[in-house]
């Protein structure tokens, strides 16, 4: 690996260089400054000290000049001052008129005549540009001392300049040698010292080989325990600790690797045995809501298929519990919100449960609060999928006693309470029984279950907003409360009206078209299993849909081009050319772009309805298929009302003056109460059909049949205690 060199002015050595000689200059120019300012006001002292030395030297020769008015002499006397070079003026006063008597020198003819003011504030100023020295001029005479007049004499700045110019030159010239051969050093041990060591250690660092870093180990050639061999030594430790790092971070490489290859391998067998399992159980639920439809079955019968379709609807729930393990691991599953109608749920999930509770002898509480709303906005399937689980582990864990299923709703919240008297679960076991394949409980309860079931249920809660709160005592049992954010979306008179329109058998549909002329729909039904297309046919034909079904995506393209669907019902796993290849190659063909194609599919998981939607479809529907989601996709995707036959209407109560009604009040009356209160609705069944079963039979009870048969517990209560 090639090196990029450093330019020299880039450096370490030289930036550090740059700080230090900046540094150094400006301390040198003080020092220097401080210096000349030193030896200038020195110098200025020793010239004025001199400069008074003078009165000594001339003054007795003007003393004698001024006694006897030699003014000729005094001449001479003055100017043999001003040679002196220090001597830049002289001026000589008469003390008595303070008339000058004598004024020469250059300052003198610059200045004109200074007043001894200025002659007495310059004489020691350094600051100012002269400077002088004044002194008395004293005649002796008879050995009497006699004034006769004042000498002041003057120096300038120039002079004192002139005595330390060469001084200053030295000093300046001083401070530069010193400055660059300090420089020179400086450059000379950094260069030593930390330039060649950096340039070193980065040229070995750059050779690093992380594919192989054992074989890599940086050294210095210093001998000092400095701050470049603890850079050294951490590099070293640095080196050592990233080689475990690599080798680590590549082992977990490997082992993320084969999980993820674990994983899709497990999700790719979850897919495929989602649709293997899915495929028989459409026949089956398909099946049953067909003979469900059919007006030639008795109630019995009716009961039978529909214990058929619930029990097949849990079986469902539990092969999803199975594939949502892989959801759950990858932090996939998603909530589909829909409007769901409450008291018809809960009276389904009751009807389920209770039948088990009945086969082991244990006790079914069931209980519906005044508070809960007729109806919420919520994913329906991830809700029951819920209740289901809590409750299937209550009946799994309770060998006697009850089990009870509370809801009802505060301050927003679903509320959710599932209790059991089951053994209850130790306290330090209940952290961990929402994680995946945790059991808690001896090997005869665990032998029951995988273990997936609690902790894809706080997942699901997680997602919907909610929390999940455990309250178990060992030997007593355990109670679950669960609180979900829910959005209150039907009265109860959407109730009433929605519940009507369920109860009547859809005959037929209608489409208006932009002529206001009634339209026959077209429906097409592509997929490779017979019973999927029967099942699906038979719940179409009735109603008055045209229907063709194929068993191929080659079939399909070349009936369309005869035969024009208005929708078309298309499998996803199909040999040879599958739905959602047919689907783009039908939507390439002009006149068939726009129409819509649904999937109906054993393939379960989100990405699939992605794909489904990438293709071009409309809407992905899954198997087993549910009529009334197919029903209401048809409407949705293809504009329709449905027509509605005439629904089987509920008499009203025999007035109490029948003699039958009497007889049935004495004699059943309280016991259909208790078991009302109870929740007990097989055995209210039970009991009714027996009741019907005799010649003699009331005309009440064959009303309460039917209410009975129709899970309306609320209804029949109202009817008895009437």
């Amino acid at each position: 690996m090639s090196i990029p060199v450093i330019p020299i002015k880039d450096s370490i050595a030289t930036r550090l260089l740059r700080v230090v000689f900046i540094s150094y200059t400006v301390i040198a120019v003080l020092v220097t400054l401080v210096h000349m300012i030193t030896e200038y006001n020195h110098t200025h002292y020793t010239v004025h000290q001199e400069l008074c030395s003078y009165k000594n030297i001339f003054g007795p020769g003007l003393a004698g000049v001024i006694w006897n008015f030699d003014s000729e002499q005094l001449d001479h006397i003055v100017q043999g001052m001003l040679t002196v070079p220090i001597i830049v003026g002289v001026q000589i006063r008469d003390t008595q008129t303070s008339t000058i008597l004598k004024s020469a020198g250059k300052v003198i003819a610059n200045k004109h005549n200074l007043p001894d003011t200025a002659i007495k504030s310059s004489a020691m100023n350094s600051l100012s540009p002269i400077f002088s020295c004044h002194f008395t001029i004293k005649y002796n005479y008879q050995n009497k001392d006699i004034l006769v007049g004042v000498a002041t004499i003057y120096s300038s700045r120039d002079v004192v300049f002139r005595r330390v110019q060469l001084g200053f030159v030295f000093l300046i010239v001083n401070a530069i040698i010193k400055t660059v051969i300090l420089w020179l050093i400086f450059l000379w041990v950094s260069r030593r010292l930390l330039i060649r060591p950096l340039t070193s250690l980065t040229s070995q660092v750059a050779q690093i080989n992380l594919e192989n870093l054992k074989t890599n180990n940086i050294y210095l050639e210093t001998k000092k325990n400095d701050e470049l061999r603890l850079l050294t030594d951490s590099f070293n430790r640095m080196i050592q600790d990233l080689d475990i790092a690599i080798k680590q971070r590549q082992l977990a490489e490997k082992n993320a690797h084969i999980s993820n290859e674990a994983n899709r391998i497990k999700t790719q067998f979850l897919a495929n045995m989602s649709h293997e399992l899915r495929t028989p159980l459409n026949s089956i639920l398909g099946h049953a809501q067909i003979l469900e439809q059919s007006p030639q079955l008795t109630a019995d019968h009716r009961r039978q298929v529909q214990r058929m379709y619930h029990g097949g609807q849990y079986l469902l729930t539990l092969i999803n519990d199975i594939l949502d393990l892989a959801k759950v691991e990858a932090g996939r599953i998603e909530l589909y919100p829909e409007k769901l109608v409450l008291e018809p749920f809960f009276q389904e999930l009751e009807y389920t449960f209770r039948s088990r509770t009945d086969k082991q002898g244990i006790i079914f509480k069931y209980t519906i609060d005044p508070s809960l709303p007729a109806g919420i906005e919520i994913d329906p399937k991830r809700l029951r999928q819920v209740i289901i689980n809590l409750l299937g582990n209550a009946i799994k864990f309770t060998k006697h006693g009850f089990i009870s299923l509370y809801a009802g709703f505060s301050n927003g919240y679903l509320l959710i309470v599932v209790t059991d008297s089951g053994p209850g679960i130790a306290p330090d076991q209940q952290a961990s029984i929402f994680r995946p394949f945790v059991q808690t409980g001896d090997n005869s309860y665990k032998a029951q279950g995988t273990g997936l079931g609690l902790a894809i249920t706080k997942k699901i809660i997680e997602l919907m907003g909610g929390s999940i709160d455990l309250e178990s005592t060992l030997g007593k049992g355990s109670n679950f409360k669960i609180r979900i954010p829910i959005k209150v979306t039907f009265t109860a008179t959407d109730i009433e009206q929605t519940d009507t329109q369920q109860k009547m058998k859809i005959i037929g549909y209608q489409q208006i078209t932009d002529n206001q002329q009634p339209k026959k729909i077209r429906i097409l039904i592509v997929d490779d299993i017979l019973d999927n297309r029967v099942i699906i046919q038979q719940m179409l034909q009735p109603i008055g849909f045209e229907v063709q079904t194929v068993d191929s995506g080659e079939a399909c393209l070349q009936l369309v081009s005869n035969w024009r669907p208005n929708l078309i019902l298309m499998d996803v796993r199909m040999p040879g050319l599958n739905g959602l290849e047919t689907t783009k190659k039908l939507h390439l063909l002009p006149e068939l772009n726009k129409l819509p194609i649904i999937t109906v599919s054993a393939n379960a998981y989100p990405e699939d309805r992605e794909h489904s939607y990438a293709a071009g479809c409309v809407d992905h529907l899954t198997k087993p298929i549910d009529r009334t989601v197919l029903l209401a996709a048809l409407k949705k995707h293809l504009s329709l009302t449905w027509k509605y036959a005439e629904n089987r209407k509920i008499p009203p109560p025999i007035s109490p003056t029948n003699s039958e009604n009497v007889q049935f009040e004495d004699i059943h009356r309280k016991t259909l109460l208790q078991m009302v209160k109870e929740g007990a609705m097989f055995k209210v069944i039970q009991y009714l059909e027996q009741i019907t079963q005799k010649t003699d039979c009331p005309a009440q009870a064959h009303d309460l049949l039917i209410l009975a048969q129709d899970f309306k517990l609320a209804d029949i209560r109202r009817q008895l205690e009437k």
